[in-house]
């Protein structure tokens, strides 16, 4: 059932991940070019680059194609996604397709990690998340004013802790490798989890581990710290 698409033209050919909401970009042409800049566009939004393909680069195949690929991770369940290839020249509707990924299922989520896309993985979220959020302000005493006058302010960190259910050994050892490996990690969740879509990164204090009595490696649930990031750079990032 993995869908694979392609636009009008033969330019860009989209195919669904097996596994994971994910989406992998083809580009074949004729044209001598050497290098291009992948694009989306979600539900109609400006478009934007796709991480790995900013820019792609292209092979000169035996054949006398150029080949390219790039591959979006943080492609978005459930909702239609237009890609296209950025050649230098005038955007053409014929180079366009679109496709749209299943929605996520019933209390589903997803950690997608940027720079080991393998540790990615299915998650079972459990606990109430609490968010916070805390910034840094200087403010100085102004006579006579009811209260202190800021005077510069800096960006708030949101902060708060997800608590993931593992059932059995390789279950936790995977979800401690993920959070622990350094990089931005993308939280993908379906609406009951109530969550927006974020990078997220490990904020570096301690992790518990909740075990169910005796269970042994069963029913363990592991908390993280974890705090939201700006997304990874997508300039000359790596095919990964």
């Amino acid at each position: 059932t993995t869908q694979r698409l392609t636009s009008r033209s033969g330019l860009v050919t989209v195919v669904e991940h097996r596994d994971m909401p994910g989406v992998l970009v083809r580009m074949e042409t004729d044209a001598p070019v050497v290098h291009g800049r992948v694009m989306r566009s979600v539900e109609g939004r400006a478009w934007e680059p796709v991480r790995s393909g900013d820019y792609a680069r292209f092979i000169l195949r035996d054949d006398g194609l150029r080949v390219g690929h790039a591959f979006d991770l943080a492609a978005v369940p459930g909702k239609r996604t237009a890609y296209t290839v950025d050649l230098g020249d005038e955007l053409d509707p014929d180079d366009i397709v679109s496709i749209e990924l299943r929605p996520l299922a019933l209390r589903e989520a997803w950690m997608k990690h940027a720079a080991k896309p393998d540790l990615s993985r299915l998650v079972r979220l459990i606990h109430p998340f609490g968010r916070q959020t805390s910034g840094w302000t200087d403010i100085a005493g102004v006579y006579g004013a009811g209260r202190p006058h800021v005077t510069q302010a800096g960006p708030a960190a949101v902060t708060y802790p997800l608590t993931f259910r593992c059932d059995g050994q390789a279950d936790v050892h995977s979800i401690r490798e993920l959070v622990t490996t350094p990089g931005p990690i993308l939280l993908q969740a379906s609406t009951e989890h109530g969550l927006d879509e974020a990078w997220v990164a490990w904020d570096g204090g301690t992790i518990s581990e909740d075990r169910a009595g005796s269970a042994g490696w069963r029913y363990r649930a592991i908390t993280v710290p974890v705090v939201e990031v700006d997304p990874p750079a997508t300039l000359w990032a790596p095919l990964v």
